[in-house]
């Protein structure tokens, strides 16, 4: 098999906390009528977002004179939110149990708290909650045959390779999730080739036998770092 083999010299910069250069926001809001709180999770990084737990404490007042009267923090569990987009959750059950004790009672105030509890999404997150097209549900589902798993959660948190060869995959979007350093895809009806570029760990590729132009993919080949060889069509 002929590869074609990308030698680089590269100075890395490292930052070591990803939380430091933080690419999402929590914001809370409140309905004019003063009934339902608003979570907004905006992602605006390039990975998506997986929030095992956020935590909200609204604080209730007497509708006559607003004197507070009670507080509750609501806990919002499994929050995914794919790169580039938003999740608005609505809390339209906030004020049920206050209003046992105070009929009158509206929401004063809203706080988010331990916004840091977001993550980026590993492939457990990514298989179980995102959004997918059904050629990211074939690609999984060639990858958990593949790792004889009948359910997303195998062991992700070690480097390994996937020979995939004639399975008509036609999305990468999966593999971006997963710390793949070798991958052999020939055979398949690949054409978009970007999500190699953004798997972190990966350094050789066979992508031969699939409609991607060629020149595409060293397009991209070049800008990735860390790939040393790679087999196109």
């Amino acid at each position: 098999m002929k590869y074609i083999y990308i030698c680089l010299f590269v100075v890395f910069i490292f930052n070591n906390s990803w939380a430091s250069q933080k690419t999402y926001e929590v914001t809370t809001s409140i309905s004019k009528d003063r009934e339902v709180v608003n979570l907004l999770v905006t992602n605006n990084g390039k990975k998506d977002l997986f929030c095992p737990s956020l935590r909200v404490k609204v604080k209730f007042c007497n509708s006559n004179f607003c004197e507070v009267v009670g507080s509750t923090i609501k806990y919002i569990n499994n929050v995914y939110v794919q790169y580039g987009s938003e999740v608005d959750i609505k809390l339209d059950d906030s004020l049920q149990s206050i209003r046992r004790s105070y009929p009158e009672a509206i929401i004063q105030d809203v706080v988010s708290l331990n916004e840091s509890s977001c993550k980026i999404a590993n492939f457990k997150n990514y298989c179980e909650l995102a959004d997918k097209t059904e050629d990211e549900e074939h690609t999984v589902k060639e990858i958990l045959k593949y790792e004889h798993s009948s359910d997303c959660k195998f062991d992700t948190d070690k480097a390994t390779s996937y020979t995939l060869k004639n399975k008509n995959i036609k999305s990468l979007i999966p593999f971006m999730y997963l710390p793949v350093e070798r991958i052999n895809l020939d055979g398949n009806n690949i054409e978009d080739v970007t999500p190699l570029s953004l798997i972190d760990t990966l350094w050789k590729v066979d992508i031969s036998n699939n409609p991607v132009n060629s020149l595409t993919v060293l397009q991209i080949s070049e800008g990735i770092t860390h790939l040393r060889a790679i087999n196109i069509p």
